[in-house]
C-alpha cells in the first residue's frame, strides 16, 4: 500500500536535506501566467460540433470559452493556488497522467493544482485544469482514493458537463415556478455527476488503481453529509442537492463492481 501522508512528510524532509532551509518570496512564477486567448482556444477547440451548428450557437460555445478563460486565469494567479508546493503537485499530476485514458493522453492542458482550502472538495474547469483542495489530504490516506477523485473530475471534463450547463442556463431552461426554484438544476446536476461516477468507475479498473478508492471517497463523502444534516435544523436538506447522496453512491459503485470489476490494482 502506497501511503500518501509518509510521501507528504518524506519529500519536504529530502528536500530540507539537500538545499537547506527554503527562502519564499511574493513572485509569482510563470507557469502561473496563463495566456488566456491560447486557454480559450483550447476551451472552444474542445466543444462539440453539435454545438456550433448555427452562428448564435458559435458564439454561445465562443463565450463560453473566453469567459472560462480569463476565470481560470484569475484563478490560477489569485494567491488561492499553492505556488511553491511543488513536491504534492508533481505527485499529484503523476496519479492524474495514469488515471488518463489513451484519448486525452496528449491533452497537455490536464493538470492538477492545488487549491488553498481546508474543505473536502475538487473541481474541474472547461481547460482540463483541475482544482483538488489541500484539505482534502487530511481524508484520504493511500492513492487509490486520490486516483478516483481525480478520475471523477476528469470525467467531467471529458464530457463537458460544464458546457452543457452553460448552454442551459443561457437558454433559461432552469427556471423554475416560486416554490420549485433551483430544482431543474439540482436534477441536471446530480445526472451529471452520477455519468461522472460511471465513467471514473471505468477509468480507474482500466488504470491499474483498484476501485475500492472510488468507495473510500464516497464513504467520505457520506460521513460528512450525515455530519453535516445532523448539525442543520433544515431536515429537508438532503432532498435539495446538487450531487447524489454517498450512499447512492457506493451503491451504484457496488453494483459495477458485481457486474465488471476484477477488484484488484493498486490501493
Amino acid at each position: 500500500m502506497r501511503i500518501i501522508y509518509i510521501i507528504l512528510f518524506i519529500i519536504p524532509l529530502l528536500s530540507f536535506s539537500k538545499g537547506g532551509i527554503k527562502s519564499y518570496n511574493d513572485t509569482l512564477d510563470n507557469k502561473f501566467k496563463l495566456d488566456v486567448s491560447k486557454v480559450s482556444e483550447h476551451i472552444y477547440s474542445r466543444i462539440y460540433d453539435k454545438y456550433k451548428q448555427t452562428e448564435k450557437d458559435k458564439r454561445k460555445s465562443y463565450r463560453f470559452s473566453n469567459q472560462s478563460a480569463y476565470y481560470i486565469s484569475e484563478l490560477v494567479s489569485s494567491g488561492k493556488v499553492y505556488s511553491d508546493y511543488d513536491s504534492l503537485e508533481n505527485y499529484v499530476n503523476l496519479i492524474f497522467h495514469k488515471v488518463k485514458p489513451d484519448y486525452i493522453k496528449n491533452d497537455t492542458m490536464v493538470h492538477a493544482y492545488i487549491i488553498k482550502d481546508g474543505n473536502f472538495n475538487a473541481f474541474m474547469t472547461p481547460s482540463g485544469m483541475t482544482f483538488i483542495n489541500i484539505g482534502v489530504f487530511s481524508y484520504i490516506n493511500d492513492e487509490s482514493t486520490l486516483a478516483g477523485i481525480l478520475a471523477h473530475e476528469m470525467a467531467h471534463y471529458y464530457l463537458q458537463h460544464s458546457l452543457q450547463r452553460f448552454i442551459k442556463e443561457v437558454n433559461r431552461e432552469f427556471k423554475d415556478g416560486l416554490l420549485f426554484r433551483n430544482n431543474k438544476r439540482n436534477i441536471f446536476n446530480v445526472k451529471k455527476e452520477i455519468e461522472a461516477d460511471s465513467l471514473a468507475m471505468i477509468w480507474i479498473e482500466q488504470s491499474g488503481y483498484n476501485v475500492s478508492g472510488l468507495k473510500k471517497g464516497f464513504e467520505i463523502i457520506s460521513r460528512l453529509e450525515k455530519n453535516a444534516n445532523s448539525k442543520s435544523k433544515r431536515v429537508f436538506d438532503l432532498k435539495t442537492r446538487t450531487h447524489p447522496l454517498g450512499k447512492e453512491r457506493l451503491k451504484s459503485l457496488d453494483k459495477f463492481c458485481t457486474k465488471y470489476s476484477t477488484n484488484k490494482g493498486v490501493v
